[in-house]
Protein backbone atom coordinates (compact mmCIF):
# COMPACT_ATOMS: atom_id res chain seq x y z
CA UNK A 1 0.00 0.00 0.00
CA UNK A 2 2.82 2.31 0.73
CA UNK A 3 4.13 1.97 -2.87
CA UNK A 4 0.71 2.59 -4.39
CA UNK A 5 0.75 5.64 -2.55
CA UNK A 6 4.21 7.08 -2.95
CA UNK A 7 3.50 6.22 -6.89
CA UNK A 8 0.05 8.24 -6.59
CA UNK A 9 1.83 11.50 -5.06
CA UNK A 10 4.55 11.20 -7.75
CA UNK A 11 1.89 11.07 -10.38
CA UNK A 12 0.13 13.77 -8.32
CA UNK A 13 3.35 16.02 -8.23
CA UNK A 14 4.00 15.30 -12.16
CA UNK A 15 0.22 17.16 -12.48
CA UNK A 16 1.39 20.04 -10.68
CA UNK A 17 3.96 20.50 -12.30
CA UNK A 18 2.95 20.56 -15.64
CA UNK A 19 0.37 22.82 -14.61
CA UNK A 20 2.61 25.34 -13.58
CA UNK A 21 4.16 24.48 -17.13
CA UNK A 22 0.87 25.67 -18.46
CA UNK A 23 0.42 28.44 -16.85
CA UNK A 24 3.99 29.50 -17.65
CA UNK A 25 3.09 28.57 -21.44
CA UNK A 26 -0.58 30.35 -21.91
CA UNK A 27 1.09 33.66 -20.16
CA UNK A 28 3.66 33.98 -22.79
CA UNK A 29 1.35 32.80 -25.36
CA UNK A 30 -2.02 34.93 -23.91
CA UNK A 31 -2.12 37.00 -27.35
CA UNK A 32 -2.28 34.54 -29.28
CA UNK A 33 -5.56 32.35 -28.74
CA UNK A 34 -5.44 29.47 -31.10
CA UNK A 35 -1.91 28.87 -29.25
CA UNK A 36 -3.24 29.05 -25.96
CA UNK A 37 -5.90 26.14 -27.06
CA UNK A 38 -3.27 24.04 -28.99
CA UNK A 39 -0.85 24.47 -25.79
CA UNK A 40 -4.24 23.15 -23.17
CA UNK A 41 -4.91 20.35 -25.35
CA UNK A 42 -1.47 18.94 -26.53
CA UNK A 43 -0.38 17.04 -23.32
CA UNK A 44 -3.56 14.81 -23.10
CA UNK A 45 -2.83 13.23 -26.76
CA UNK A 46 -1.59 10.30 -26.59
Amino acid sequence: MKNLNTRRNAFLQNKTDENIFLRKTISVLNKKKGEISFTLFAPNLP
